[in-house]
């Protein structure tokens, strides 16, 4: 605090408390509501205390302490949920790649790209997006081949480039526009820079769309699907089935029981059913 700005804030401070004697006044005084002042009692330890227990049982074998995490950060960004919530899905070449800085912060590609292959939508080409792009990684290359996940909705995950955009929506209202936003950013932009792993990412992303886009969903079939990309070699696949499971398991009415006597399942996910998600469910029907 500069100088200037000290010697108003006690002159304000004296001018109040002249006030107040003059007065009679009492000074304001700021009430805080109960839940924010009461201490939690026994019970509410104890309960808070059996869930913590309950949740480092139930994450055994996985890559999270809470299945909480998972549904509120890591299946935000997964294949199935890119091919739940996305327009287009695209095999796509790098035409050009070039820096475009929206503030000091904000580091952001503009990729312009023809598509090899749609696996979701129709693309027109060439297209051009703006991605925020993660500093660890690598950019694109003229020439380089990228499976993406696109959204007619502003989609990103930095909450700078959603207010940048929409400024820039508001500055040229009066002019169409038909960008397409990149899911997650450059998460989901991703780099086919192996055969093998190029045919494992686009069999998976198509049966997800197989999957989640068809009239003819079936649950069981989903499970099967999911339950198969779990024995993926590859990382991203295999980690990505396992939230997208999670999710499913928690927003279906698939038999948790009979996920639960499933051998193809690992332990974490078995154990998370069968301490939380199960007796969950008994308590709401009963």
């Amino acid at each position: 605090m500069n100088k200037r700005l000290l010697i108003i804030f006690f002159a304000l401070a004296m001018l109040l408390e002249g006030h107040g004697q003059d007065t009679g006044e009492q000074d304001i005084k700021v009430v805080l509501p109960p839940e924010l002042t009461q201490q939690p009692n026994e019970e509410e330890k104890a309960r808070s205390k059996a869930r913590d227990e309950l949740n480092l049982r139930a994450s055994v074998g996985l890559p999270y302490l809470s299945m909480d995490d998972v549904i509120a950060h890591k299946s935000m960004l997964t294949l199935g949920n890119g091919a739940r919530r996305c327009d287009h899905i695209a095999v796509v070449s790098v035409l050009s790649c070039e820096n475009f800085p929206i503030s000091v912060k904000l580091h952001t590609l503009i990729i312009r790209f023809n598509v090899e292959s749609n696996l979701l939508g129709v693309l027109h080409q060439p297209e051009t997006i703006i991605v925020p792009w993660a500093d660890e990684r690598t950019s694109p290359a003229k020439g380089d081949r990228l499976l993406v996940f696109l959204a007619k909705k502003n989609l990103s995950r930095s909450t700078e480039f959603i207010m940048w955009n929409d400024r820039e929506q508001r500055v040229h209202q009066g002019v169409p526009k038909n960008n397409l936003f990149a899911f997650g950013d450059s998460y989901n932009i991703i780099c086919l820079d192996n055969d093998k792993e190029e045919e494992s990412l686009l069999t998976s992303v198509s049966g997800y769309v197989q999957n989640l886009r068809s009239q003819k969903y079936d649950d069981k079939i989903y499970y099967s699907f999911l339950k198969e990309q779990m024995r993926s070699s590859f990382s991203r696949i295999k980690e990505d089935a396992r939230s997208d499971l999670v999710y499913f398991l928690r927003t279906s009415s698939y038999d948790l029981n009979q996920v639960v006597n499933d051998d193809g399942i690992d332990d974490g996910i078995r154990n998370y059913l069968r301490l939380f998600l199960i007796p969950e469910r008994e308590r709401k029907n009963q």
